[in-house]
């Protein structure tokens, strides 16, 4: 599903108000953010590094850290520290769903599966993980009917003032040919 790349938008807080962070560190963290998004990677990296090793139960800041080890050609390093994540916070869906996307990159696709399936075991309502299954049963697997499915269950954990349009007409577009592909399988 091209285009779905702007749907694929992590809205992890800043810092668990549960941990307690002084504000110097918050900053320290908003900073690391800062420099992800203007594309200033090593200095991300280290920011983050030295976040994880002040708080190292914030799970949010292995994925960031994890996103910026991809950008930097670095998966090995990518996957270990969301498996570190992973372990830190069972429960954190963007983790798994993060492991998932670098398998399905890397044409691990049965591991892509597993990871978004223990994204949705994790936090059944994380709705990413539905849509990148969707992504790999549709585009990759090609089971459209299998993908239909998860792009609807996608559909349903959205907002429900979420723009779904384009959304809306690929959920449309893909029902149109499963059935079609339902209906050319009974004439044969």
């Amino acid at each position: 599903m091209s285009g779905c790349s702007g749907l694929q938008r992590d809205t992890s807080k800043a810092a668990d108000a549960s941990l307690n962070v002084p504000p110097a560190v918050l900053r320290s963290y908003q900073q690391a953010l800062d420099e992800m998004r203007n594309g200033k990677d090593g200095l991300a990296i280290a920011a983050f590094e030295a976040f994880i090793i002040e708080y190292p139960d914030y799970s949010a800041a292995y994925l960031n850290l994890a996103k910026l080890q991809l950008r930097t050609d670095q998966a090995d390093a990518a996957i270990a520290t969301l498996e570190t994540a992973m372990l830190v916070e069972p429960s954190y869906a963007p983790a798994y769903n993060q492991l998932g996307i670098i398998y399905r990159e890397q044409g691990q696709f049965e591991s892509a599966d597993t990871a978004y399936r223990a994204a949705i075991a994790a936090n059944p309502e994380y709705a990413l993980a539905y849509l990148n299954l969707g992504v790999l049963n549709d585009l990759y697997l090609q089971q459209p009917q299998v993908a239909l499915v998860y792009y609807q269950q996608y559909r349903d954990r959205l907002p429900a003032d979420a723009d779904t349009a384009s959304l809306d007409r690929w959920i449309a577009d893909l029902q149109r040919r499963t059935a079609s592909a339902d209906s050319g399988e009974l004439k044969q």
